[in-house]
C-alpha cells in the first residue's frame, strides 16, 4: 500500500491515494479561493495557479480529488508549425 498508494476496492473500483491532489482553501467572508499543495492555511501570497490572494477570515479547507475511469482521460497537444515548399 505504501509503494503503490492502493487503498483497496470500493464497489468494484480500485481506489488509490496520492499526495499530488491540491488543497483548496476558501475564505468564508469573501469566498476567495486559494489553491496550494499544502494543508497549511495561507494568509497572503500567490497560489498554485499564479493568482495573488489575501485571506482575512475563517478558512474552510477542501481536498481536491476525482473518481474516473482510466480510459476517460485524454491529452491533446498542438503540433509545431511546419512549412512545405510544394503542395
Amino acid at each position: 500500500t505504501i509503494k503503490t498508494g492502493r487503498l483497496g476496492n470500493l464497489y468494484g473500483v480500485e481506489v488509490f491515494t496520492s499526495s499530488n491532489c491540491p488543497w483548496v482553501h476558501v475564505d468564508s467572508g469573501t469566498s476567495t479561493q486559494f489553491v496550494s499543495f499544502t494543508s497549511t492555511t495561507p494568509t497572503t501570497g500567490t497560489d498554485a495557479v499564479g493568482e495573488t490572494v489575501t485571506i482575512s477570515s475563517t478558512i474552510t479547507k477542501y481536498r481536491a480529488g476525482m473518481l474516473m475511469h482510466e480510459d476517460a482521460l485524454a491529452l491533446a497537444e498542438q503540433q509545431s508549425i511546419r512549412s512545405q515548399s510544394q503542395y
